[in-house]
């Protein structure tokens, strides 16, 4: 009997945007696991239905939905945390913002689709479905580059700065995005103005094409997407009226694929 075999996996689902990434996953999940039912859905709401009526035993998804951001339907607990160690995020996307996401979140996994190879996906689907965690090597090395260099963004911004970039980059005015955040107008303005002056920027454009780039802000056909904001906030403490939070950057792990970020 195979390793594969010993599993108790019965229910695999995929969210995937892209219909061609989501049949490669799919393919490879049934190679792992060729007696599972495998599903592949494209929106949040479609996972919401099918784990109220049934139990998934491994969840294989990017960062992107068709219906809103990922990171903070994980976050507030939209899925039972039980389950998300039976998660599995497999993205090209490496933005820092992103991955330093991901960190605090309690998943079982985050693959580099960009860098990796399916004979590696289908050790790291082995891996999320024992229980095991999975880092892609590669993505920890982003982390560690990042961290590294003379000034990344984790040391040029403060957590309040960086949550108020994620909403003024869909290049919403200081009132609105106040309202979105539960901050003074005033506390807005003041952050625009020192990610102005700290990123060099003049205009709006500037902050709204830097927070795309950046992975803070996402513009797609069912609107605007912040993804990770709700894990932002929580960072920030924002009900506290725009006091900032301390928080130093965390070191990253230097292990390898297989290991997982200290949170």
């Amino acid at each position: 009997m195979t390793f594969a075999e010993n599993l108790d996996v019965r229910t695999i689902l995929i969210l995937r945007e892209d219909r061609f990434s989501a049949r490669l996953i799919f393919d490879l999940a049934r190679e792992v696991f060729p007696a599972a039912a495998c599903r592949i859905v494209q929106r949040m709401t479609d996972v919401s239905a099918v784990m109220a009526r049934e139990t998934v035993d491994l969840w294989l998804t990017g960062l992107e939905a068709a219906d809103g951001d990922l990171l903070d339907f994980l976050a507030r607990g939209l899925a039972p945390r039980e389950a998300l160690r039976r998660v599995l995020i497999v993205t090209a996307q490496r933005e820092y913002h992103l991955l330093q996401s991901l960190r605090r979140l309690p998943v079982g996994g985050v693959f580099d689709l960009r860098e990796e190879e399916p004979v590696q996906l289908k050790e790291a689907i082995r891996s999320v479905a024992a229980g095991r965690h999975y880092w892609s090597e590669s993505l920890l090395a982003r982390l560690r580059e990042h961290l590294a260099a003379a000034l990344p963004l984790a040391r040029m911004l403060t957590p309040l700065e960086v949550m108020v970039l994620s909403v003024l980059g869909a290049g919403i005015d200081d009132e609105s995005a106040a309202e979105r955040l539960d901050l003074k107008a005033s506390s807005v303005h003041s952050v625009r103005r020192q990610l102005h002056h700290k990123l060099g920027f003049r205009h709006r454009g500037d902050l709204m094409r830097f927070a795309a780039e950046h992975g803070f802000v996402r513009f797609t056909e069912e609107g605007i997407v912040h993804p990770g904001l709700a894990l932002l906030r929580e960072a920030c403490h924002p009900r506290s009226r725009g006091k900032k939070a301390s928080g130093q950057p965390r070191p990253v792990a230097s292990g390898g694929a297989g290991q997982v970020p200290p949170r």
